[in-house]
């Protein structure tokens, strides 16, 4: 991951596979739009690692009927 701070100066940052794990449960005192917002975002991402609706929905606790509504749509079509 490459970034730049205030100096102007780019850094780099190296990220494991542990980082990117989807495991366990993600909370926060996160607002409800926002957690809808990244309920359908994580639908889609982890239908893209091959994960069935039936494993989405139980990972996000959600309806299969939620997650078949997200299920095939790109991340730019998800309202903020």
């Amino acid at each position: 991951y490459r970034w730049m701070q205030f100096e102007g100066k780019e850094h780099v940052t190296e990220f494991d596979e542990s980082h990117f794990e989807l495991d366990g449960r993600f909370e926060s005192f996160s607002s409800t739009g926002h957690k809808e917002y990244q309920a359908r975002i994580r639908a889609i991402c982890l239908r893209k690692q091959g994960k069935s609706k039936e494993e989405i929905s139980r990972i996000l606790g959600r309806p299969e009927r939620f997650v078949g509504k997200w299920w095939q749509k790109a991340e730019q079509e998800v309202p903020k």
